[in-house]
């Protein structure tokens, strides 16, 4: 038995993971939004502080608000900057500073497909993930071997918060019923369907546990599209 700290536990992918790492029989630490809020430095230093001999960590902390570029709020952008990114490099700075010298660690962040592929009215949610991948990948190089560092970048999938609010936001900034949005979606994506956080889940599983040999990579799982 391991002990995992899952931050960005309140719901979706996060929540999934720490249940399904539960019933694996590891030792599980969630932590939503209240209790740990990335863009506080205070919060993240607390909990990564007080769990600095577990071996095992998940990211999964992110947030999206879709706009056309002439109606994007500055604050706005800057707040999805905040949590996709800039709160990730504050973990990892508690992280590599509290972690005992020389201890194996094993870090799993949830980013995602978006950083590939550009999307009308996701252009700041698209440029933050796109920034995460590459400081997921920059910091696995920079913390190897004590650290192995990778992540998963999901495409659509449910059930999560998120997904709700894209359903219901997409039809109305782009004029389209809520079918006809459905379908062009699902026109996108090979396997015809939407994933499942458990999809996602089990492949943040496998990451986390190894191989040993790889970090730094990013792992897709949206159905091929």
């Amino acid at each position: 038995m391991s002990d995992v700290v899952v931050i960005g536990s309140d719901s979706g992918i996060g929540l999934r993971a720490a249940r399904l790492l539960r019933s694996n029989g590891e030792m599980v630490w969630a932590y939503g939004r209240h209790e740990c809020d990335v863009r506080v430095g205070t919060d993240v230093c607390s909990v990564v502080s007080y769990h600095r001999d577990a071996p095992l960590w998940v990211y999964s902390a992110g947030v999206n608000r879709l706009s056309f570029i002439e109606n994007q709020e500055e604050e706005d952008a800057i707040d999805q900057y905040d949590v996709n990114v800039i709160g990730f490099l504050r973990f990892m700075k508690e992280l590599k500073r509290h972690r005992p010298k020389d201890a194996q660690t094993s870090v799993v962040v949830v980013g995602s497909d978006a950083a590939e592929r550009p999307m009308r009215t996701s252009a700041v949610y698209c440029g933050s993930k796109a920034a995460l991948h590459m400081s997921v990948k920059a910091l696995a190089r920079e913390l190897a071997p004590q650290f192995r560092i990778n992540a998963v970048a999901p495409g659509m999938t449910e059930p999560t918060r998120m997904q709700e609010y894209i359903d219901k936001t997409v039809p109305l900034l782009r004029g389209w019923t809520k079918e006809e949005a459905l379908r062009y979606e699902q026109s996108q994506i090979p396997m015809g369907r939407r994933g499942t956080t458990t999809d996602v889940a089990h492949v943040m599983v496998d990451l986390l546990f190894g191989p040993h040999y790889m970090t730094g990579s990013i792992v897709t799982i949206n159905g091929g599209r």
